[in-house]
């Protein structure tokens, strides 16, 4: 008998492109995973987008993953210097993130054939509330 791994169909709904005032919901430890630059310990940021909301009046919520550093390259520190205007340093409990808002630029790309929102670049909260 075989057994075969049917396509699951996908509720993913794209968040539009644009800048939104987002909250940052949590910070994830993903440990270390292979990445086409080879093994690397990563980091999973989630922000959620309120008031918008999915078709099944959900807030959106979008997740970035970065490299676990801080080096002068790194994407991780490229965000928190341009969301805080402030050098990060190593000694940065990122929990203390959590709750914090910031404007968040979401841009499209496309791979295997399917189209993704993700967080282009992260930068300082504007004046607008946020729920």
């Amino acid at each position: 008998m075989s057994t075969y791994v049917k396509s699951a169909k996908s509720n993913y709904q794209l968040v539009p492109e644009g800048t939104y005032q987002a909250k940052l919901a949590g910070v994830r430890d993903l440990g270390i995973q292979s990445t086409p630059y080879g093994e690397r310990e990563l980091l999973q940021f989630a922000w959620d987008i309120p008031p918008q909301k999915n078709t099944g009046g959900e807030t959106y919520r979008l997740t970035r993953k970065y490299t676990s550093s801080l080096q002068y390259e790194s994407a991780l520190r490229r965000d928190l210097l341009s969301w805080s205007g402030i050098e990060p340093s190593p000694s940065l409990d990122l929990d203390t993130l959590i709750g914090k808002r910031a404007t968040i630029v979401i841009r499209h790309n496309v791979a295997n054939q399917r189209t993704y929102s993700n967080v282009a670049s992260v930068l300082p909260a504007s004046d607008e509330i946020i729920d």
